[in-house]
C-alpha cells in the first residue's frame, strides 16, 4: 500500500503547485484611479485582471539610480487604466503575453527609499516597463 501513496506524491505536489501560480484574467473596464491608489507588487498577487503594459523612457544612471520620476509615471498609467497595481515581477513570469517579445535587464534602484530590481529594456530608447494590474486577491 506504501508504494502506491508513494507513486501519488509526484501528483500531488504538481496539484499543490499549480494551486500556487497566479490566475490572470483579461481586464474589465475601470474608472481612472489617483496614482496614490497604485501599489507596487514585485510578485503577481494570486488573481488579478491584466490592464497591459505600461512604460516610460529612463535616462542612463551610473549609480543610486533614483527612480522615483519614472516610477511615479508608471503609476500615473496604471492609475489611468483603472489599475490599483503596478507589477514589477521578473519578465519570465510574463512570457505569455501577446505581441511583447522585448528583451530586458534589471536595473537595481530605489523608488521611495526601498530598493527595487526594475525592468528595463534594452533596445533605445531604453524604458522601464511594469504591468498594469487591478487586484482581485493578493
Amino acid at each position: 500500500m506504501s508504494r502506491h501513496l508513494i507513486g501519488l506524491v509526484p501528483f500531488a505536489l504538481l496539484a499543490v503547485a499549480a494551486g500556487c501560480s497566479p490566475d490572470m484574467v483579461p481586464a474589465t473596464a475601470r474608472p481612472a484611479l489617483s496614482a496614490n491608489a497604485v501599489e507596487i507588487f514585485v510578485k503577481a498577487p494570486k488573481k488579478f485582471e491584466d490592464h497591459g503594459f505600461v512604460f516610460v523612457e529612463v535616462a542612463p544612471s551610473t549609480n543610486d539610480f533614483q527612480a522615483d520620476v519614472y516610477v511615479d509615471q508608471l503609476k500615473e498609467t496604471a492609475a489611468s487604466k483603472g489599475a490599483d497595481g503596478l507589477l514589477i515581477a521578473p519578465i519570465d513570469e510574463w512570457k505569455e503575453s501577446k505581441g511583447h517579445d522585448s528583451r530586458y535587464v534589471y536595473v537595481g534602484g530605489f523608488y521611495k527609499g526601498k530598493f527595487y530590481n526594475f525592468p528595463v529594456t534594452t533596445e533605445k530608447p531604453r524604458r522601464m516597463v511594469g504591468r498594469a494590474i487591478y487586484v482581485i486577491d493578493r
